[in-house]
């Protein structure tokens, strides 16, 4: 299983982004979004704890979210998997 992709029109990846198309919490982060006919809902984030914690240095990541096909009405949950030590992703689970 993939994640749902779709073009636009021939030779174009994406629409013009748009504010419109997306919702956010009350921390600024993005929760939700739409990008050609494919809705991106649930999203969810991870905080992380950088190299100097003892700064407060942290950051987040995101966890995971729920990709919906408009066209077809397909879901699919995506989980981000980060590696422990580097805090690098590593892969997608994808449900």
């Amino acid at each position: 299983m993939g994640r749902f992709v779709k073009t636009v029109q021939p030779g174009a990846l994406v629409k013009e982004y748009s504010e419109s198309y997306s919702t956010s919490n009350a921390e600024g982060y993005l929760t939700a979004y739409t990008a050609n006919d494919i809705v991106y809902s649930n999203i969810t984030y991870v905080t992380q704890s950088g190299t100097a914690p003892s700064y407060g240095y942290t950051y987040k990541n995101v966890a995971s979210w729920t990709e919906t096909d408009a066209a077809s009405g397909k879901t699919q949950n995506v989980a981000v998997n980060y590696d422990a030590s580097s805090g690098r992703v590593t892969s997608l689970s994808i449900t």
